[in-house]
């Protein structure tokens, strides 16, 4: 009797080895994900506040007549002065490019395919007007500029911009908008430029 019993008790421990091998490799399989913790689920955060935009470096500074200095930001952007210019203060603008006005000789009126811009008074300001896109920006650091469509538009009155302040333009949806600019980043990049 003892001896049937022996192949059944080896059968029991066999079988129980094999179940034991098959969990084990169920749980621990090469390639199979590890399960996640709490803390391996945050890899990054959900959300990290606005995107910081980095203002390009001048890669060409230009001084006008009136002694207005413009610091081209890409080498694709241009300022075009008037034919008569400083008589004649008007200049068309396609680019990045941040702009100070040094003398209040009376406005300046700069023309891009979507803005005028009629700058009143010394002043300080970034314009991101390129003709190929849809939209242009022009973020004031100092003084005061009137900023319209340089089109048809349902929304022709002027906007005044002073320091702190924004305009975006959009002729697609023939949208125009004024809004408050924190300028911080754009007041301390602009102390760290060579002025001639």
């Amino acid at each position: 009797m003892a001896t049937s019993q022996r192949p059944a008790g080896r059968f029991i421990w066999l079988s129980l080895v094999v179940l034991l091998a098959i969990i084990a490799y169920a749980v621990f399989r090469p390639g199979k994900p590890r399960p996640q913790t709490q803390d391996s689920l945050i890899t990054e955060p959900l959300y990290s506040g606005p995107k910081k935009e980095v203002i390009p470096n001048p890669v060409q500074t230009k001084t006008l007549a009136d002694s207005t200095v413009v610091w081209i930001l890409d080498k694709d952007a241009t300022i075009q002065p008037a034919a008569g210019y400083p008589r004649q203060r008007e200049a068309k603008v396609d680019g990045d490019m941040y702009i100070e006005v040094n003398k209040d000789s009376g406005p300046l009126v700069l023309k891009s395919r979507l803005l005028v811009m009629t700058v009143m008074s010394k002043a300080s300001f970034r314009v991101i007007a390129w003709a190929k896109e849809a939209g242009e920006e022009v973020q004031v650091l100092s003084g005061t500029l009137k900023v319209a469509p340089n089109y048809k538009s349902q929304f022709n009155a002027p906007d005044t911009l002073k320091a702190n302040q924004m305009v975006m333009i959009n002729k697609d949806i023939d949208m125009m908008e004024k809004e408050k600019f924190d300028a911080a980043a754009l007041g301390a990049w602009s102390k760290k430029l060579v002025r001639p």
